[in-house]
């Protein structure tokens, strides 16, 4: 198996077990239908060459399409610890000088 980046994936492997399990009786949350998830996105571990509104705008537009097929209804908040989905962009450097999956994707 060749690495798809300079990133080991040292301890995977193919028959690695679940980091979680199924809790028995399915339990569900408990709140009504649609439920409300807030989200809200870090003022600090944001990148600086894609702009917040354009982030915003995108994961606005993911959450919609989310909310058209599930029943949840996203909802953008300013406090950060406090949200149920808390969102941060990275950009972290693989040392090859190439985006994460490689020169051909």
């Amino acid at each position: 198996m060749s690495l798809r980046c300079s990133v080991s994936d040292t301890g995977l492997t193919i028959h690695a077990k679940k980091p979680f399990t199924y809790f028995y009786g399915r339990p569900r949350w408990d709140c009504g239908l649609p439920m409300t998830l807030t989200y809200a996105f870090s003022f600090t571990n944001m990148i600086d060459y894609i702009s917040l509104p354009k982030i915003k705008t995108v994961f606005k537009r993911s959450f919609s399409m989310w909310a058209s097929i599930i029943p949840v209804n996203p909802m953008e908040i300013d406090d950060y610890p406090m949200a149920n989905i808390r969102i941060e962009v990275f950009k972290v450097d693989h040392d090859n000088n190439q985006p994460f999956e490689g020169v051909l994707g």
